[in-house]
């Protein structure tokens, strides 16, 4: 419902496509004065002008202005189809604001022409990955977009659309590169100009793809399918080496027949690689994390849960030394897409396997969002004190990484965060969720 600003009319908006015009008597009671039949289902939000002489009517196809005193549709102001429409108009009766799932609108009220669309605040986000000076935030929006955030501008530097679903990542050493790993088998290389420069292909077109780059930049290693010829069946998932001069593979190596890999994260000195995966035919109990020498592609430990600490894991990142592993794990409390479970942070010794602790559940029952496996929701800090999480409550929590206790709390996001990083400087931390937002905030 919304007042006219005099006071004089009531618009409301029913469930049966009507919109009614009420007239306040001096009394308080209401006149059924006239009906708006939007002839489309539904109404999301409603306002009047300032002046009191148009009403802008939103829902799921549209927007759409009557001229009250003739009751008369005066026109359609967009026919995307959008969700959750939002109305605000200007005070001087010049603009009307639009907000939803597909971003800001601005609207000229005379000529009724658009004359802003801010995309950059539409959609759900999910990944995320400084630039190693910090200039730049590559993140993924919405399934195939990724964007390039200015963070010294605060504003949107580039648009790629890729293949498919976008899954992980991750920049170049020298912040010139992207590389996406894709749902649908590939790996795409970008440049920050936009410019597709490679395609990496597997064997099968489905799976989550996660990716990294070396430090010294001369590697780039993912998880991608490739055809077993000795025993004529396609591995899910395979280790895959790509020298990043000319993106030949140079090595690859089984995971196994039918393990899912939910991440991936090679250690500072590009010696080690940390493998979450899944046996698909039991989630509960078969999750695991592998841990690869990448010079002899050697396993060198196997770890997984029991029935009493199971290791449903999700996100992992090595410490900046590369001697301990921190592991976020999400396990389910009843049924997986009510969004009940809780979240978890192991630290492991990498060159003994064994568990260093053990943190509370972090998260609470409030949770808003579609659960999914995001990958990004873990980073150290860069002196090593400090492991962010990101959590399905909205939250960004720190631990301590000697003993595991949590010292503070960002409050902030409405909804699930699905990544966090700290700047390359250390000063600041970097998170995206998906209310549809990104936050930088200090660190002290």
């Amino acid at each position: 419902m919304s007042f006219s600003p005099d006071g004089v009319f009531l618009i409301e908006g029913t469930e049966d496509n009507v919109i009614r015009l009420w007239k306040v008597k001096d009394n308080g009671q209401l006149i059924d004065f006239k009906h708006f039949a939007p002839n489309n289902s539904g109404v999301d939000s409603l306002e009047i002008s300032p002046d009191g002489k148009t009403l802008a009517v939103s829902n799921g196809n549209g927007v759409y202005l009557w001229d009250i005193a003739s009751g008369r549709l005066i026109c359609r102001l967009t026919n995307r189809t959008a969700k959750f429409r939002e109305l605000s108009w200007s005070i001087d009766n010049l603009t009307l604001a639009v907000s939803s799932n597909m971003g800001i609108e601005v609207w000229d009220a005379i000529s009724w022409r658009q004359i802003e669309n801010f995309e950059i605040l539409k959609g759900r986000l999910i990944n995320l990955s400084w630039s190693p000076l910090g200039k730049y935030l590559a993140v993924s929006r919405d399934g195939r977009r990724i964007q390039l955030f200015d963070v010294y501008n605060e504003s949107m530097s580039h648009t790629f659309i890729s293949y498919s679903d976008v899954q992980s990542l991750k920049f170049s050493p020298d912040g010139k590169k992207i590389a996406a790993g894709l749902s649908s088998d590939r790996v795409e290389i970008w440049d920050i100009s936009g410019n597709l420069l490679a395609t990496l292909h597997g064997a099968i077109s489905s799976g989550n793809l996660y990716v990294d780059f070396s430090n010294n930049e001369n590697l780039l290693v993912s998880n991608i399918s490739v055809r077993n010829s000795e025993e004529g069946i396609y591995a899910v998932d395979n280790l895959q080496i790509w020298r990043t001069d000319e993106w030949q593979p140079i090595n690859s190596w089984k995971i196994g027949n039918q393990y899912v890999i939910q991440d991936l994260d090679l250690s500072a000195d590009d010696q080690t690689i940390a493998i979450a995966r899944t046996d698909p035919e039991n989630f509960r109990w078969e999750n695991a994390i592998e841990i690869w020498d990448l010079t002899s592609n050697e396993n060198i430990h196997t770890i997984k849960g029991t029935k009493s600490a199971p290791l449903s894991v999700w996100s992992l990142s090595f410490s900046p030394d590369g001697k301990t592993l921190a592991a976020l794990s999400r396990e389910s409390v009843g049924y997986f897409y009510e969004g009940q479970m809780r979240e978890i942070v192991t630290l492991w010794d990498v060159e003994q396997g064994e568990l260093i602790w053990r943190s509370e559940d972090l998260g609470v029952e409030n949770r808003k969002g579609l659960p999914g496996y995001y990958p990004d929701a873990i980073d150290w800090s860069n002196d090593g004190k400090l492991i962010a999480i990101g959590t399905s409550d909205g939250l960004i929590k720190f631990l301590n990484s000697e003993n595991g206790k949590m010292i503070n709390t960002l409050q902030g996001h409405t909804m699930w965060v699905t990544g966090v990083q700290f700047s390359p400087n250390g000063n600041l931390i970097a998170s995206v969720s998906l209310d549809g937002t990104i936050r930088i905030w200090g660190i002290k």
